[in-house]
């Protein structure tokens, strides 16, 4: 089961990849080869990345 889609798919869905971060692409990145490799990541550092991204952007 794959979580997270893979960073080439996420890459062919558009520009908003290229609008991210450098950080926010490397969190993203190392989530979706975390649940790919079938380890756990925590549901509430998700949770806060994704709440830290969403607040920059709308800045």
């Amino acid at each position: 089961m794959q979580l997270l889609p893979s960073i080439s798919s996420l890459q062919e869905k558009g520009d908003w990849w290229d609008e991210l971060e450098d950080e926010e692409q490397r969190f993203l990145d190392e989530s979706a080869g975390e649940a790919n490799r079938d380890e756990v990541v925590s549901h509430e550092v998700v949770m806060a990345e994704a709440e830290s991204i969403l607040k920059r952007q709308r800045s």
